[in-house]
C-alpha cells in the first residue's frame, strides 16, 4: 500500500466528511493527510471536482498518491483502517457476527446522517413554496427512530470512554450527533434519551471530536 500523501476533499460541515476526519484522528494519520475544501450542494457543484474527482459531486473523496480516487465515507474509512494496520475501527472476520454487526450498526448511523442532510437541504435550499412537510417530517422521523434504536442498545454504547478504542459505528454515531447539534440545535435530541446523551457526553470529550468540529 502506498506511503505517499493523501488528499481529502471535504466540506467542514459535512457529517460524512467528519466521519473520515474522526477516523484519521483516531488512527493517528493526520501527518499523512492534506485537505482540500470543496463546495457542493444540490444544483451547485464544483465543476472541476465533478470532472476530476467524483462525477456524483459528493463528498468526501480521498485522492491517493498515485492519483486514484476513493469515494464514499465507509470505503475511505476502511482504506484508512487498513493503512493503519487493520482492524482498529472495523473488526476482523473471526467466525463470529461481530464484524457484520458493527458494519450494520454503522449503516444505521450513516442512514441517520443521510436523512439529516436531506432535511437540511429541504429546509434551507428548497424554496419555501415548494417544500413538502410530509417528506420533511418523514426524514426527521428516520433520524429520531435511529437515535431511539441506539438509545435501546446499551451494548453499542458501552464504549468509547474519553480514551480507548472505538469502532466505525461509534464514529459514525458521533458524526451524526455532532451534525444534529450543529444544524438542528432547535431539535433537542438528548431529551428522552438519557443513555445516548450520557454516552455522547463522554465520547465528545475525545480529542478527535474537538479537532474535527464543523464550521
Amino acid at each position: 500500500m502506498s506511503d505517499g500523501a493523501l488528499t481529502l476533499s471535504y466540506s467542514p460541515a459535512s457529517p460524512f466528511a467528519r466521519l473520515v476526519r474522526l477516523a484519521v484522528a483516531e488512527l493517528g494519520l493526520e501527518a499523512r493527510l492534506q485537505v482540500a475544501t470543496v463546495a457542493v450542494s444540490p444544483g451547485s457543484s464544483d465543476a472541476d471536482y465533478v470532472a476530476r474527482i467524483n462525477p456524483l459531486g459528493r463528498i468526501p473523496a480521498l485522492t491517493l498518491a498515485d492519483g486514484s480516487v476513493l469515494v464514499d465515507s465507509h470505503v475511505i474509512v476502511e482504506f484508512l483502517d487498513d493503512l493503519a494496520g487493520g482492524h482498529r475501527l472495523i473488526p476482523a472476520a473471526d467466525g463470529s457476527t461481530r464484524r457484520h454487526q458493527v458494519l450494520s450498526d454503522h449503516a444505521l448511523a450513516q442512514g441517520g446522517m443521510e436523512a439529516a442532510v436531506a432535511l437540511r437541504y429541504e429546509t434551507v435550499l428548497r424554496p419555501e413554496e415548494l417544500r413538502w412537510s410530509v417528506w420533511s417530517d418523514d426524514q426527521w422521523a428516520k433520524v429520531a427512530r435511529t437515535l431511539d434504536w441506539f438509545e435501546a442498545r446499551t451494548a453499542v454504547l458501552a464504549t468509547p470512554r474519553a480514551a480507548g478504542p472505538v469502532d466505525v459505528c461509534q464514529l459514525a454515531l458521533l458524526a451524526l450527533l455532532g451534525y444534529l447539534d450543529f444544524r438542528f440545535a432547535d431539535r433537542p435530541w438528548r431529551d428522552g434519551r438519557p443513555q445516548l446523551a450520557a454516552w455522547a457526553a463522554t465520547a465528545m470529550a475525545r480529542p478527535s471530536y474537538a479537532a474535527t468540529a464543523p464550521a
